[in-house]
C-alpha cells in the first residue's frame, strides 16, 4: 500500500547525510522567502522579491559611465536615506543619497580626489548635527578617513548654498581639506606687527610680553588645534627699556597679529594669547570670520579687556592625531573610533647644518670727558669725535661723575678765612627789630622776605609768618645734651656765630648721566647746545665729614667761656650744577668747559664737643640747627644769587622793620675750596638710534642644540631630527677668529635635499636653552680682600678668597635695582660659574672661575672680613653682598693685584654669572617662531631672496684670509658666491647688518679663494650654493643695552674714594646678553613654542592591536569633537596584537565588539560597570574604554570587514581564512553559525588549491523585511605568473598563483605600504644576481610571487599611499619588480592603484614573465541566514555588490547602482536577469528502509515546478507540465531512472549503466544492407521501444562496453529484419546489437532509502510553497528485518 512523507521545508542542510536530512529542511534553496507577510501566511516559501533600480534618473546629475562599483553603503533610518559610495573608471567616484521616500537618487558628491579604488570597501557612519545636517565619517582603510557634510556638498552640487566656491574649483590640497576627519590646523605662525593707535591713549602692552596662536572653527564645529605659536611680542622700544624719552615708552600700545585665512571649510577664527611663554596659559583674544580668498586678517590686540582662558587640553594639543590609515571605524557614545590604525612618520636623516653667525656690535663714537688741566673745579666735554652733520638720528650717552675731593668752605662775611653767619655779632648783620607793640605784618612782607636771595629766615616767632623759599641763613642754634652716654642730661641751646677755618668736608661728587637725542642733519653747534642744556641743571651732592681730626672745626657760640671751645663736623645734602664758562650760542669749536658749583646745600652738625666731651645733639637735622651754603654770584640758570641790600622797611600798619646795617651782603657767599678734584667718566658716546634696539640672540660661550621636524598637511608632526648636532656659540670674549664681532650671535640653518614626501611644512626647532643659563651679566663695585683682623673669617691674608662687591647691582639705595627701578638680582645657587665679559676699554679675558658662596656682609667687625669702619662711606663699601671666589691666579684679576691696587677688577668690569643648564638632559625641543613651507616637489622654504647680487669690496682680500665687503642682498654663512662669467669665488662667512654704504644692507666677512679683486671695485655675484637656508635668531638670550653701575674698592681708610664709591654710582652702557627682555618688568620669557619630542627609533607605525578615539560629540554643544584627536590625553588603548588587525569595530549599548583577523572581542565604551551574562563583572572603570574580553573561539573577520553586519545588538561577519560564519551577541557570546547545517557549503565555496581565500570580497549585509542575514560574494578567478629566469647554469621557471577578476593577463593584489618591503637594487642589503636587469624604480613597489597564494599582497613604497598622497589621481603605473623568495628570479611589471591589478611589462633579456587565465576557481554565491530560526534559508541568484537594509526594505547594488527589492517588482529578478526559485528536499522516511517512489504533490498555489530527481545512483526528472492540479494540489507521478538516457547521435561510448529496464538486446546480426540490419533471430516478437527516444549500441563484449552506433530503431520489418534511420556502418556480422529505450518511461523505479528532490520554478510572478508529499511503497526485494 502506497504511504505519504510529507516535507515541510523552511531551512538548509547542506552537511548532513540524506538519510539524516529533517523533514524541514532543504539540503538546497533559491531565491525563496520563508515569508512573514501581512497575509498571515507566514512561514510559507514565496518566490524572492525581484528589485527595482532606483538610480535611473539621477534628480541633480548624470548617470555614471564607465566601470562603477558600489564600496559601502550607510543608512540614515530616521531620515529614510540610503548613502553610497562608488568607484567609477572614469574618476569620477561618486557618494550617492538615495531618498527613500520620494524614491529619488541624488549626487552628494563627486570628484577623482575620494582616491577610492574597485576593489576598496568603504565603512561610513552618519552623524545628524543640531540644525539638521548630515555627517557622514567614511574610510576606505587604503587612504586617509573621510568626512563630508552631506547636506552642503549636495547644495554645492546644485549650486544652491553649500560650501565656498573652492570646495570645487581649488587645488587637490584644499579640495581635500573639506573632505577629512583630520581637519588642518593654521599651518602658518602668526606675524606680528607692533602698531602705535593714537586714539587710544592707554598703553597695556608695554611691560608684558605675549606671544600668540591661533585656531580654525569649521562649518560643522570642529576646533582645530593650533597654530605654531608666535615669537613673542618684543617691541623695539622693550628691548631699550631704561633708554626710552617718555613719547617712545608709550608710542607702541597695540599688536596686529596677522593669521592666515583658511581656504577649507572654516568658518570662524580664533586668535589667542599668552603671557609669557611655555609655561603660560592662551586665553581667547578675538574670534573673527575667515575670509576665503583673502591670504591673510588681522586682530587688533591692545590688552585692554577681560579674557577668557583656554583649556589646558586645548591648548597641549599640537596636532589632531587622527590616524593617516585605518581598517576600522565606528562612531559608540558621541566618540568617533579608529582600530588597525597607522600613525607616525619614519625618522628621516635631513641634511641639516647649524652655523653660528656673530655679528659686529654696533658701532659707537666716543665722548671725551676729563677735568680741565687749568684749574680744580672745572671740567670738559669734547664733543669734536661725533661726525657732523649727524648722518642718522642718534643718541649720546653722557655718563660721568665730578669728584670734588677735600673740600673746605669759608665765606668772605667780616673775614675771608673762616665761615660766618649773618645776623651774628658784628658789622655785617641783618637785624629784624619789634619796635611797636602790634605784631600784626604788613602782608607784603613775607613776600619781601622771600625775595631775599640767600637769606630765610625762622619767622615762627612772628604769628603767621613762614616763609619757606629762599635760603636758610639765620645762625644755627645748637641744642644738645653736654655729655653723651651719661646720666648726665644737661641740655644746652647754644648759638653758632663762626665757623673757624670753614667747614672740612667730602662730597659724594656729582653724578651726570644724560641721554641727548641728536637728529639727522644736526650740526657741532646744535650738539653743543643740547649738550649745554642737558648739562646745566641742579643734581644731588652730598658732604660728609673729612675722616678723623681733620673733619672737625672750631665753633664760635653763643656759648663760649674763656679757654673753652666747641669743636663739630658737619654733614650736608643739597644739590650742585655745572655752569657753562665758554658759553656761545654760536660754539662750534665742539669743546664745552663746565664749572661745578653748589646750587643750595643744607648743612647740620654730625658731631659736636663741648669742651673736652662728645655731646648728644638734639634733633640735629632740625630747621633751627641747619644752614644753607651757596657758591658764588649766580645760580645755575645765571640768576643773581646775591642777597640784596635792604635799607629799611616799615609796614603800613606798623610792626618788624628790616635794617641792612652793610650794604656789601653779597660776601656771604661759600668759597669753596677743591683739593684733588677729579672727573670719572663711564659712558661718554653716540650710537645710532635704530642700532640701539638690541636684537634677540643665542647666548655666548654655550652650546645649543637644534632640529628640524616635518609636519604634514594636517599639521601632524613626525620626530625631531636633532641632525646638524650641537652649535658652540662663541663667548664675546674669545671671537678672534670670528672677526673680532663681539655683538650678538644668531644662526644660519642650511638644509640640503628634499623633504620626505608627506612633509608639506617644517620647523627648525630648539632645545630651549643652551648649556648654560646666564643667571647675569653686571658690573662689579670692585674687588676685596679679607683686611679686617678681628673678624672670625681671618684677616689679611688668612685665605686666598676673593669678594667682589654686589652693591653696584643690589642691596643697596644707590644700586641698580633700588636706584633705577631694575627688577634684576642675582641668587647663588651651588655650581655658579663667574666669567669676565670685558674689562676696561671693551679689553677681555677668558679667566673663569667658580662661585664659592654669596654673603650678605653686615656692619659687624666680628662676622665682616672686609669691614672698615674709618668713615661711614667704607662702612657702606664693605657691607651688602658680594661674590666670593677663590684666587685661580689670574694675572691682573688675582689676590696680589687687588691687594696691591692695581686689580683689573676695578676696571669697568663686567663679569657673567652662569651656571650649566639641564636642557639636553630631556628629548624635548620647542619651535621658536621659525615655521617654513615645503612645495610639492619637497624643495625646502627658503629665507633666501635672491641668489645673486652686487659687492663692493671694503678692503683687499688676501687669498685664504678673511676680508670685508659690501653686499646688496642678504647672504649666509657657508655661501659660496663667484664673480660672474669669472672662477673667482668668496667663501661667505658672518653677516651681519650694515647700512653705511649707500646702496648697499650687509657688511659680509668673506674669505676669497682668488687674488682677481680690487678694492672699492664693485662686482656682480651669484650663489654657487643656493641651500634653503633660514635665520634662525630667536635664541634664549637678549642682546640690549643695560646700564652698568661701576665701582672700584677703595684702599682701606680712604675716605675721599670711600665716598665716591659709597654715595654715588658712575655708571657705563653696555651691550649685554640677558634672558630677559627689559630689567624693569618681569620679562624673562623666549621665543619658546610648541614643545616636539625626540624619538630616534621613530617610524611609521600601524598599530594594528589598537584603537585611538576622538573626544565626544555633544549634539547640545556648538564643537564637534570627532576630529580632535588629543594624544596628551592618552587617547587610544592597546589590545591583543596577537590576533592581527582590528578590521571592524560594531558599537551597541555602551559597548563595542572588536573584530580583529582572528579573533572577536567586546570592549565598554564610557562604562563604568559592565557584568557579563554570568555575572561576572568584566570591568569598572572611568576611561574611555574599559579592558577587552575576548571571546574564546578565535574566528575573525580577516581581510573582509565588508562582510560585518550587525541587527539588533548582533554582529556577523565571515572568517574566510577557517571557512566560518559567525556571530557575537552580548549575551550569549560568539557562536559559528555556519556549522548549522552549511558547513561544508561555506568550505566548498571559500578555499581552492590555488589561491587564498582572503583574496574576494564578502558581503554582508541585514534583510529586515525578512530578518536575514545575507552574505554575497563574486566569482573568484586564478591566474598563473610563470617567470622564466635563463640566468645561470640552466632554465629557471618559477610560478604563483594570483586572483584576477576578469581582465586579461591581470591578477590583483592588496596594497600594503611598507617600505621595507620594497626593493632598490642600488642599496638594498640582500643579494641579487649581479647580472639581471635592473629599474630605476626599483624602490616603488615588489611582490613575490610564489607567497601570493597565502599572501595576496603588493609591497608598495609608503609615500605612494593615498593617506600621503594629496594627488587625486590614484597611480596607475607603479614600476615593480615580480619576484621570488629567494630573489633569485624576477622580471617586470606594473602595479594599478586605481584598479589593484598587477601587470608583466617585460623583464629584459635574460628573464620574462606571462600572466595566464584559468578557469574559475571559486563560483560566486549569495546565502541568507533567518536570525529569527538561527537557520540558514536560501541562496540567491544575484550578485551584489553591497547590501543593506532601511526600514523594511532591503536595497543592494549593482554596477553603482541602487536597486529595492520589493513586493511589486518582477519576482526572481535582480538587476534586470531573472532567476529560478529553487527548494531541494529529501524524502527519507524511515532512512533505512528501501523505497520505491511513485508519485509527488505540492501544497503550493503553482505548477511551474520542474523537478530534478535523484538518490544514490539513479535520476529522473519531472517537466512543468507534467504537473495535474487535484482540489488545490498539485500532482506529478515519478518517473523512472533517467539516468541512462541518452541521444541517439551521441558518440560516447557506454561503460556502465545505473539500470537496465530501459536497455534491450536485440540479438546477433547476421547482414546489413543500408539501413537495414538483419538478425539472426526473430525480434518482432520482442517489446521494445521505437522512434528516435532510442539509440542503437554495438556491444563491445572484448571491452565490455557499448559502441554508439549514431542511429536509433526507426521500425521493424518481418521477423528479423530492423529499419534505422540512416545507413548503418560500424556493425559486422556476428555483432551484437544494444537498443537503449527512453529511460523515464522504460527505466528503473526510482528505488533508495532517500529520494532527492530539486524543484525549479522559473515564474516571475508571485507564488508559494507549504509542502511536499512523496507518494512511496515498501520495496519487496530490500530485507527489512529489523526495521
Amino acid at each position: 500500500m502506497p504511504r505519504i512523507d510529507k516535507l515541510i521545508p523552511r531551512y538548509l542542510n547542506t552537511d548532513d547525510d540524506e538519510r539524516l536530512i529533517k523533514k524541514t529542511e532543504m539540503t538546497d534553496a533559491q531565491n525563496i522567502r520563508v515569508a512573514v507577510d501581512v497575509e498571515k501566511d507566514s512561514l510559507v516559501l514565496k518566490n524572492a522579491w525581484g528589485n527595482t533600480k532606483r538610480s535611473t534618473t539621477i534628480e541633480n546629475g548624470s548617470a555614471l559611465t564607465g566601470v562603477s562599483v558600489t564600496l559601502g553603503v550607510v543608512a540614515d533610518d530616521n531620515a529614510g536615506q540610503i548613502y553610497y559610495f562608488v568607484y567609477n573608471s572614469n574618476l569620477d567616484h561618486t557618494i550617492f543619497r538615495y531618498d527613500q521616500n520620494a524614491k529619488k537618487t541624488f549626487i552628494v558628491y563627486q570628484s577623482s580626489i575620494l582616491q577610492f579604488s574597485e576593489d576598496g570597501f568603504i565603512d561610513a557612519d552618519i552623524i545628524r548635527l543640531a540644525n539638521n545636517d548630515i555627517l557622514l565619517y567614511f574610510n576606505d582603510g587604503r587612504s586617509q578617513p573621510k568626512k563630508i557634510n552631506a547636506t552642503l556638498c549636495e547644495e554645492s552640487v546644485s549650486g544652491v548654498g553649500g560650501y565656498p566656491s573652492l570646495f570645487t574649483t581649488g587645488t587637490v590640497q584644499e579640495r581635500l581639506q573639506y573632505i577629512t576627519v583630520a581637519k588642518a590646523p593654521p599651518l602658518v605662525t602668526p606675524v606680528l606687527t607692533f602698531v602705535n593707535n593714537s586714539s587710544f591713549p592707554q598703553n597695556e602692552i608695554f611691560t608684558k610680553n605675549f606671544q600668540f596662536a591661533y585656531q580654525y572653527e569649521y562649518f560643522d564645529g570642529e576646533q582645530s588645534a593650533l597654530s605654531p605659536y608666535s615669537r613673542l611680542s618684543v617691541a623695539p622700544n622693550q628691548l631699550k627699556d631704561g633708554f626710552n624719552n617718555v613719547g617712545e615708552q608709550n608710542f607702541f600700545n597695540q599688536i596686529n597679529i596677522s593669521v592666515t585665512n583658511s581656504p577649507a571649510d572654516v568658518s570662524k577664527i580664533k586668535v589667542y594669547a599668552r603671557l609669557g611663554d611655555k609655561d603660560a596659559a592662551f586665553f581667547l583674544v578675538d574670534t573673527i570670520d575667515n575670509v576665503s580668498g583673502t591670504t591673510t586678517s588681522v586682530v587688533e590686540f591692545r590688552n585692554d579687556s577681560n579674557y577668557t582662558g583656554l583649556s589646558a587640553t586645548v591648548q597641549d594639543k599640537i596636532f589632531d592625531s587622527v590616524p593617516q590609515v585605518a581598517d576600522a571605524q565606528a562612531i559608540s557614545n558621541g566618540r568617533l573610533f579608529y582600530g588597525g590604525y597607522t600613525e607616525g612618520y619614519d625618522a628621516t636623516s635631513t641634511d641639516l647644518v647649524i652655523q653660528p653667525n656673530y655679528n659686529a656690535k654696533p658701532p659707537t663714537e666716543d665722548v671725551t670727558v676729563q677735568l680741565h688741566p687749568d684749574t680744580d673745579n672745572e671740567f670738559t666735554i669734547d664733543t669734536t669725535s661725533i661726525t657732523t652733520p649727524v648722518p642718522e638720528k642718534s643718541r649720546l650717552f653722557l655718563s660721568f661723575t665730578w669728584n670734588d675731593g677735600a673740600v673746605i668752605i669759608k665765606n668772605n662775611l667780616g673775614d675771608n678765612n673762616d665761615y660766618n653767619f649773618l645776623g651774628a655779632q658784628g658789622s655785617n648783620e641783618i637785624a629784624v627789630r619789634n619796635t611797636l607793640t602790634s605784631r600784626t605784618l604788613d602782608t607784603t612782607f613775607p613776600n619781601e622776605i622771600k625775595a631775599l636771595a640767600g637769606f630765610r629766615y625762622n619767622s615762627g616767632g612772628f604769628g603767621g609768618i613762614n616763609v619757606t623759599d629762599g635760603v636758610l641763613n639765620s645762625p644755627p642754634n645748637v641744642r644738645f645734651i653736654v655729655q653723651k652716654g651719661t646720666s648726665d642730661t644737661n641740655e644746652k641751646d647754644i648759638g653758632v656765630r663762626k665757623i673757624v677755618k670753614g667747614l672740612r668736608v667730602i662730597s659724594s661728587g656729582v653724578q651726570f648721566r644724560e641721554i641727548i637725542e641728536l637728529e639727522a642733519g644736526d650740526t657741532r653747534s646744535t650738539i653743543v647746545k643740547k649738550v649745554r642744556n642737558a648739562i646745566a641743571k641742579n643734581r644731588p651732592i652730598s658732604f660728609d665729614p673729612q675722616s678723623g681730626e681733620a673733619g672737625f672745626s672750631v665753633l664760635k657760640t653763643g656759648g663760649q667761656t674763656s679757654g673753652s671751645q666747641e669743636n663739630a663736623s658737619f654733614k650736608g645734602q643739597g644739590t650742585a650744577f655745572a655752569l657753562q664758562q665758554n658759553q656761545r650760542e654760536s660754539d662750534t669749536s665742539g669743546i664745552l668747559r663746565f664749572r661745578v658749583k653748589i646750587e643750595k646745600v643744607t648743612f647740620h652738625i654730625n658731631k659736636l664737643t663741648f669742651g673736652d666731651k662728645e655731646s648728644e645733639i638734639i634733633n640735629p637735622k632740625g630747621i633751627a640747627s641747619s644752614f644753607d651754603i651757596i657758591e658764588g654770584s649766580t645760580n645755575s640758570v645765571g640768576q643773581n644769587n646775591q642777597i640784596r641790600g635792604i635799607t629799611s622797611f616799615t609796614p603800613t600798619l606798623g610792626g618788624q622793620f628790616v635794617k641792612a646795617s652793610n650794604q656789601n651782603v653779597d660776601k656771604r657767599a661759600a668759597v669753596v675750596t677743591r683739593n684733588g678734584a677729579y672727573v670719572s667718566t663711564g659712558a661718554c658716546f653716540v650710537i645710532a638710534t635704530n642700532q640701539m634696539f638690541g636684537d634677540r640672540c643665542f647666548k655666548s660661550g654655550s652650546t645649543h642644540q637644534f632640529g628640524i621636524v616635518h609636519f604634514d598637511n594636517r599639521g601632524r608632526a613626525g620626530t625631531v631630527e636633532p641632525v646638524g648636532g650641537e652649535v658652540f656659540i662663541e663667548h664675546t670674549n674669545n671671537r678672534a677668529n670670528q672677526n673680532d664681532n663681539d655683538g650678538f650671535a644668531n644662526v644660519t640653518a642650511r638644509i640640503r635635499g628634499t623633504a620626505p614626501p608627506w612633509a608639506e611644512r617644517y620647523s627648525i626647532v630648539y632645545a630651549g636653552q643652551g648649556s648654560i643659563i646666564n643667571k647675569i651679566q653686571y658690573t662689579i663695585g670692585g674687588a676685596y680682600v679679607a683686611t679686617n683682623d678681628n673678624s672670625n673669617e681671618g684677616s689679611f691674608g688668612a685665605t686666598k678668597s676673593i669678594y667682589l662687591s654686589l652693591n653696584t647691582l643690589q642691596s643697596k639705595a644707590n644700586s641698580y635695582d633700588n636706584q633705577l627701578g631694575a627688577d634684576i638680582n642675582y641668587g647663588y645657587a651651588s655650581g655658579d660659574l663667574l666669567r669676565i665679559v670685558q674689562y676696561g676699554n671693551n679689553q677681555k679675558s677668558t679667566a673663569e672661575w667658580r662661585v664659592s658662596k654669596v654673603v650678605s656682609l653686615l656692619a659687624d667687625p666680628l662676622t665682616n672680613p672686609l669691614l672698615d669702619q674709618s668713615s661711614k662711606a667704607a662702612i657702606e663699601n664693605t657691607t651688602g653682598d658680594f661674590i666670593v671666589i677663590e684666587d685661580n691666579g689670574t694675572l691682573g684679576f688675582n689676590y696680589n693685584s687687588i691687594s696691591n691696587d692695581n686689580s683689573n677688577w676695578d676696571n669697568k668690569c663686567l663679569i657673567e654669572i652662569y651656571r650649566p643648564s639641564k636642557a639636553f638632559e630631556d628629548l624635548f625641543f620647542y619651535e621658536i617662531g621659525v615655521n617654513n613651507s615645503i612645495s610639492s616637489s619637497g624643495v625646502y622654504g627658503t629665507s633666501r631672496s635672491s641668489t645673486t647680487m652686487n659687492i663692493e669690496l671694503f678692503d683687499t682680500p688676501v687669498v685664504r684670509q678673511p676680508f670685508k665687503f659690501y653686499s646688496s642682498q642678504k647672504l649666509y654663512k657657508g655661501d659660496t658666491i663667484r664673480n660672474d662669467g669669472t672662477t673667482n669665488d668668496i667663501l661667505v662667512g658672518n653677516v651681519t647688518e650694515d647700512t653705511s654704504k649707500t646702496g648697499y644692507s650687509y657688511m659680509v666677512y668673506g674669505t676669497s679663494i682668488s687674488t682677481s679683486w680690487a678694492t672699492g671695485s664693485v662686482y656682480a655675484m651669484t650663489v654657487q650654493n643656493p641651500d634653503a637656508v633660514v635665520t634662525i635668531d630667536q635664541g634664549d638670550s637678549y642682546y640690549r643695552l643695560r646700564t652698568l653701575f661701576t665701582g672700584a674698592a677703595p684702599t682701606a681708610g680712604d675716605t675721599w674714594k670711600n665716598i665716591a664709591t659709597a654715595f654715588s654710582q658712575n655708571s657705563i652702557i653696555e651691550f649685554v646678553e640677558d634672558p630677559r627682555v627689559s630689567d624693569f618688568f618681569p620679562s624673562d620669557f623666549t621665543s619658546l613654542g610648541r614643545r616636539f619630542a625626540f624619538f630616534p627609533n621613530a617610524q611609521r607605525i600601524k598599530r594594528f592591536g589598537s584603537i585611538t578615539y576622538s573626544d565626544v560629540f555633544d549634539i547640545d554643544n556648538i564643537t564637534l569633537g570627532l576630529s580632535s584627536f588629543n594624544v596628551t590625553l592618552l587617547n587610544f588603548q592597546n589590545l591583543s596584537y596577537d590576533y592581527g588587525s582590528i578590521k571592524a569595530m560594531v558599537s551597541y549599548n555602551q559597548v563595542m565588539y572588536i573584530i580583529h583577523e582572528r579573533r572577536a572581542g567586546i570592549i565598554p565604551v564610557d562604562r563604568n560597570l559592565l557584568t557579563a551574562p554570568s555575572g561576572d563583572t568584566l570591568t569598572a572603570t572611568n576611561r574611555v574604554l574599559g579592558p577587552v574580553k575576548y571571546y574564546a573561539a578565535e574566528y575573525g573577520c580577516n581581510n573582509n570587514p565588508e562582510s560585518v553586519t550587525t541587527y539588533r545588538g548582533s554582529v556577523f561577519f565571515v572568517d574566510a581564512k577557517a571557512g566560518k560564519v559567525c556571530k557575537i551577541n552580548f549575551d550569549s557570546g560568539i557562536q559559528v553559525i555556519s556549522e548549522n547545517l552549511v558547513d561544508s557549503f561555506f568550505k566548498q565555496k571559500m578555499f581552492s588549491t590555488s589561491t587564498s581565500a582572503m583574496n574576494r570580497k564578502y558581503i554582508g549585509g541585514m534583510d529586515r523585511e525578512n530578518n536575514e542575514y545575507i552574505i554575497s560574494s563574486p566569482a573568484l578567478s586564478t591566474s598563473k605568473i610563470t617567470i622564466t629566469d635563463t640566468l645561470g647554469s640552466g632554465t629557471t621557471v618559477v610560478e604563483g598563483f594570483g586572483r584576477t577578476n576578469s581582465g586579461a593577463n591581470r591578477i590583483i593584489a592588496t596594497p600594503v605600504y611598507n617600505n621595507e618591503l620594497t626593493f632598490d637594487w642600488s642599496s638594498d642589503p640582500r643579494t641579487f644576481e649581479i647580472n639581471q636587469d635592473k629599474t630605476d624604480k626599483s624602490g616603488e613597489a615588489a611582490i613575490i610571487v610564489n607567497q601570493l597564494t597565502n599572501t595576496p599582497i603588493v609591497a608598495v613604497a609608503e609615500d605612494l599611499e593615498p593617506s600621503s598622497s594629496s594627488t587625486s589621481v590614484l597611480k596607475t603605473d607603479i614600476e615593480l619588480p615580480l619576484m621570488t623568495t629567494s630573489y633569485d628570479s624576477f622580471t617586470i611589471g606594473q602595479f594599478d592603484q586605481k584598479t589593484g591589478e598587477v601587470s608583466i611589462t617585460g623583464g629584459g633579456s635574460d628573464s620574462s614573465g606571462t600572466i595566464t587565465n584559468t578557469a574559475e576557481t571559486l563560483p560566486a554565491f549569495t546565502i541568507a541566514y533567518d536570525v529569527r530560526s538561527n537557520f540558514w534559508s536560501t541562496r540567491y541568484s544575484y550578485i551584489a555588490e553591497q547590501i543593506t537594509g532601511l526600514s523594511d526594505r532591503l536595497y543592494t547594488f549593482k554596477n553603482g547602482d541602487i536597486y529595492e527589492h520589493e513586493p511589486t517588482a518582477t519576482r526572481n529578478t535582480f538587476y534586470g536577469v531573472a532567476g529560478d526559485s529553487v527548494v531541494e528536499v529529501v524524502s527519507n522516511f524511515n532512512p533505512s528502509m528501501v523505497k520505491i517512489y511513485e508519485a509527488v504533490s505540492l501544497e503550493g498555489n503553482n505548477s511551474a515546478w520542474s523537478v530534478d530527481i535523484s538518490n544514490t545512483d539513479q535520476s529522473s526528472a519531472l517537466a512543468t507540465s507534467t504537473w495535474e492540479e487535484k482540489e488545490g494540489f498539485y500532482y506529478a507521478p515519478i518517473h523512472q531512472d533517467s539516468k541512462n538516457t541518452v541521444s541517439y547521435t551521441a558518440t560516447a561510448d557506454i561503460t556502465s549503466v545505473s539500470g537496465t529496464s530501459e536497455i534491450f538486446g536485440l540479438g546477433v546480426v547476421d547482414s546489413i544492407a543500408t539501413d537495414t540490419i538483419t538478425f539472426k533471430n526473430t525480434i518482432n516478437n520482442m517489446s521494445f521501444p521505437l522512434g528516435n527516444s532510442t539509440a542503437l549500441f554495438k556491444y563491445d563484449t572484448a571491452n565490455n562496453k557499448l559502441v554508439p552506433l549514431v542511429l536509433y530503431a526507426a521500425s521493424i520489418s518481418g521477423e528479423k529484419k530492423l529499419t534505422c534511420n540512416g545507413t548503418v556502418s560500424g556493425l559486422a556480422q556476428d555483432d551484437q546489437v544494444v537498443l537503449i529505450g527512453n529511460s523515464p518511461i522504460e527505466g528503473d523505479s526510482l528505488r533508495d532509502y532517500y529520494l532527492k528532490a530539486k524543484f525549479s520554478n522559473s515564474t516571475t510572478t508571485p507564488h508559494e510553497l507549504y509542502a511536499v508529499n512523496f507518494i512511496y511503497s515498501k520495496s519487496n526485494l530490500h530485507n527489512q528485518q529489523g526495521q
